[in-house]
């Protein structure tokens, strides 16, 4: 059946070019027509669309259950990816065919800081080389990667300081150095200790 529809789509629309020699709208090219995107085209859907209709593209490019809010410009990371956010998995790196990636990522850039655009990178990147945790509002504490706001799949919320290493996988296994690092890691203990309610859970 949605063969036949697509069908459908593809007769009306070569109908109306060869009649009017209306051009082919931006989106149906690109959900309906693949074979006719340009290098322009591609350039255009990766720089010049407002992020949130370049998001409404992304779910109609590619069907998937989690769908992007907001898809931001290409190469504010790397020339090949861009940064998309969703409800549940929060920010995380796509290609330009809207899969997860973290491709040509330059791991140099994830270096202790209080720069907002490195520590959005950085979140960002935990987020999207598993796909068992979500995270957000990533920063440093002394030398520790925390995030106060932690999400197992859909299962549950925990919003505690816990420590991340840069696996993305919650890591309890530090040395604390002061109060502050004894409750980060207690809260890193609890946080697993829930996840495994849910089933064994290994962050090896």
């Amino acid at each position: 059946m949605q063969n036949n529809n697509n069908q459908h789509i593809k007769n009306f629309f070569n109908f109306l070019k060869e009649k009017d020699d209306k051009n082919i709208p931006f989106e149906v090219k690109f959900t309906t027509f693949p074979h006719m995107i340009t290098n322009k085209d591609v350039e255009i859907l990766k720089y010049d669309f407002d992020p949130f209709i370049r998001a409404n593209i992304f779910n109609r490019i590619k069907k998937r259950e989690e769908r992007f809010i907001v898809v931001q410009t290409f190469g504010m990371v790397s020339p090949s990816l861009a940064l998309a956010y969703s409800k549940y998995i929060g920010w995380i790196f796509i290609d330009i065919e809207g899969n997860i990636s973290v491709k040509d990522i330059d791991f140099s850039v994830f270096k202790k800081t209080t720069n907002g655009c490195y520590l959005k990178a950085l979140n960002t990147y935990l987020n999207s080389i598993q796909k068992i945790f979500s995270y957000n509002d990533i920063h440093f504490v002394d030398d520790l990667i925390v995030s106060p706001f932690n999400y197992y799949k859909r299962v549950f919320t925990y919003p505690k300081l816990i420590n991340v290493n840069l696996n993305g996988q919650p890591e309890p296994d530090f040395k604390p150095k002061n109060v502050i690092e004894k409750n980060i890691q207690k809260n890193t203990v609890e946080f697993l200790n829930e996840v495994n309610k849910y089933g064994c859970y290994d962050n090896k």
